[in-house]
C-alpha cells in the first residue's frame, strides 16, 4: 500500500501508529503483549496487530508500539461523523487483564495558501471570532480599565476563562 497515511492515498487507505504505556503492577515479571483492533460504526473489525510478547520486571512499565493500516476507510467529516473505535487489549500470560477502548475519526487537514484550510482535500471556510463582541465583553470583565481597545490583561484573561482561540483572532498569540 505504500506510504497509506499520505493524503493523496486517503481513499485508499491510512496507518495508525499506536503508543501503549503498559505498567506491571504485580510483585513478579509478567509476560505482556497487547492486542489492538480497530473496529468501525457497525461493530466489525477492519484491522487488528499483535505486539510481540515483552517481559516487564515487577513495578516496572513497558512502551508497545504498533502500527494499523486501515484499507479504504470512511472520512470523518462536518458532512459525515464517521467513526472507529480502538480496542487496546493487554493480555499477560495469554489472560486478557485490561482492556481500553478509544473512539477516533480519520482525516486529514491541510492549510494551503491559495485554497485556505482543507479537510479532506476539500475547501471548507474558517469563521473569526465577532472581535467586537469579544472586545465588550473582555471590557466588562477587564481588571485595569482599558475602553474598547484588547490590552494584555483583557488577553491573559480571555486566554485563561474564554477556552483556546484561533491565530485569526488578534487579541491572542495564536494559540489554536
Amino acid at each position: 500500500m505504500g506510504n497509506a497515511g499520505s493524503i493523496g492515498d486517503w481513499p485508499r487507505g491510512a496507518k495508525l501508529s499506536i503508543l501503549s504505556e503498559v505498567e506491571n503492577d504485580g510483585n513478579a515479571p509478567s509476560n505482556v503483549r497487547v492486542i489492538s483492533t480497530v473496529v468501525d460504526s457497525a461493530g466489525a473489525a477492519v484491522a487488528r496487530n499483535v505486539s510481540t510478547t515483552a517481559t516487564i520486571d515487577a513495578r516496572d512499565q513497558h512502551d508497545f508500539t504498533q502500527e494499523i493500516a486501515v484499507g479504504h476507510p470512511k472520512l470523518w467529516s462536518l458532512e459525515e461523523r464517521n467513526l472507529y473505535k480502538l480496542i487496546s487489549e493487554v493480555q499477560v500470560a495469554g489472560q486478557a487483564v485490561d482492556r481500553y477502548e478509544t473512539t477516533f475519526g480519520i482525516r486529514s487537514v491541510q492549510f494551503d495558501a491559495a485554497r485556505g484550510f482543507l479537510l479532506n482535500g476539500a475547501a471548507v471556510k474558517l469563521k473569526a471570532p465577532a472581535t467586537t463582541r469579544t472586545t465588550r465583553v473582555l471590557a466588562l470583565h477587564c481588571p485595569t480599565p482599558c475602553s474598547t481597545t484588547v490590552c494584555a490583561s483583557c488577553r491573559r484573561w480571555a486566554a485563561t476563562r474564554c477556552g483556546p482561540r484561533t491565530s485569526a483572532d488578534p487579541g491572542t498569540s495564536g494559540r489554536v
